[in-house]
């Protein structure tokens, strides 16, 4: 069995029937490659307009949690990492105190609640382009770079109090 029929037999056993998009993000993560849910037409791709997006462009946080932080997910998802283009990503993200060790790269996202990385370690973190409720990003530490940059916008705070980053911060 590969890499992504593993990971998607593992996401089924956790969370049961899965979604297009999560067989698609998950397929891609297990790949190396950017689960890419952007529309057909440019101006249905907007992340201010995220909730208009259809079912088909939405992944569930819960899911980005689960392969950060369950050890069997986390195995089956490369160095490239978590990367999400134009995705619509629903609920919380939480991963305080996770040890993420892959890099987190959203494009052009929207998140519809809040990002919470609180003392959570990544190589390489990324939201270019992409929108969030708010980030708490608060003794975060990242090996490499963080972009926030290209249109990113948190409706809310933005906190990097405390965090430790390796490479720039742009």
């Amino acid at each position: 069995m590969d890499n992504a029929s593993e990971l998607i037999k593992l996401a089924r056993e956790k969370f049961g029937d899965l979604s297009t998009a999560d067989e698609k993000v998950l397929n891609a993560v297990a790949r190396g490659e950017v689960a890419d849910l952007r529309s057909d037409s440019d101006e249905d791709n907007d992340p201010a307009q995220a909730q208009h997006w259809s079912e088909e462009r939405a992944f569930n946080a819960d899911r980005i949690a689960w392969l950060c932080t369950d050890a069997p997910a986390s195995a089956l998802v490369t160095h490239r990492g978590i990367q999400l283009e134009l995705a619509r990503i629903d609920e919380n993200l939480d991963l305080d105190w996770a040890r993420v060790p892959f890099p987190l790269i959203f494009r052009r996202c929207a998140f519809s609640g809040p990002i919470s990385l609180r003392f959570a370690e990544v190589p390489g973190l990324s939201f270019v382009g992409t929108h969030t409720r708010s980030l708490n990003a608060e003794r975060l530490k990242v090996e490499g770079s963080v972009f926030l940059s290209d249109g990113f916008t948190a409706e809310g705070e933005g906190r990097l109090r405390g965090a430790t980053i390796g490479g720039n911060l742009q």
